[in-house]
């Protein structure tokens, strides 16, 4: 997803885009974690999240259930969670929903 040029120069993000969360699972790592629908990802372990092929680069078999700091963009604002790479559905940009991925 496009992020605004003045909330990347705001937050100074070394990218210009990240990943939209479109769904997350009930009970979930992510939803205890605080991920809400709309939340965009621009970081995981303090690496810059662009798109979705990012994502699944920093998510190999030795990430999964182990915590990892997210930095999100929420309504504009910048902010960290902590969460475990299972329960999120991801969609970067306008994608159709068949060309998302579940993490």
């Amino acid at each position: 997803m496009l992020l605004l040029r003045r909330v990347v120069l705001f937050h100074e993000l070394s990218i210009e885009s990240g990943v939209l969360v479109i769904s997350i699972e009930n009970d979930s790592h992510a939803q205890q974690a605080g991920l809400v629908l709309g939340d965009v990802i621009v970081g995981i372990n303090n690496q810059p999240i662009a798109s979705i092929d990012d994502l699944h680069k920093l998510l190999t078999h030795e990430q999964v259930g182990v915590r990892s700091p997210l930095t999100i963009i929420r309504h504009l604002s910048q902010a960290s969670s902590q969460c475990c790479s299972r329960g999120i559905t991801i969609c970067s940009g306008v994608a159709p929903r068949s060309a998302c991925s579940q993490i």
